[in-house]
């Protein structure tokens, strides 16, 4: 699957319900995570969902804790 725009993915955000629905949710978390912009982005468009908050709280998680690059 190819990744998703940052453009959807604001979108798809939209989709998140108040449950896991099954594991779907981790599953579109991921499928958002794939999007060019997804380490600096903000989820704005339903921030009381839970979803939305851990996303931003691993955009979050990510900025403050760059990943270094291995010594060779």
């Amino acid at each position: 699957m190819a990744p998703v725009t940052d453009e959807e993915t604001q979108q798809l955000t939209l989709a998140f319900g108040d449950d896991d629905c099954f594991g779907v949710a981790w599953s579109l978390l991921h499928l958002i995570e794939t999007a060019p912009g997804a380490q600096t982005a903000v989820y704005s468009l339903r921030p009381e969902n839970m979803w939305v908050q851990l996303l931003n709280a691993r955009v979050e998680f990510a900025r403050n804790n760059p990943i270094e690059p291995r010594q060779r």
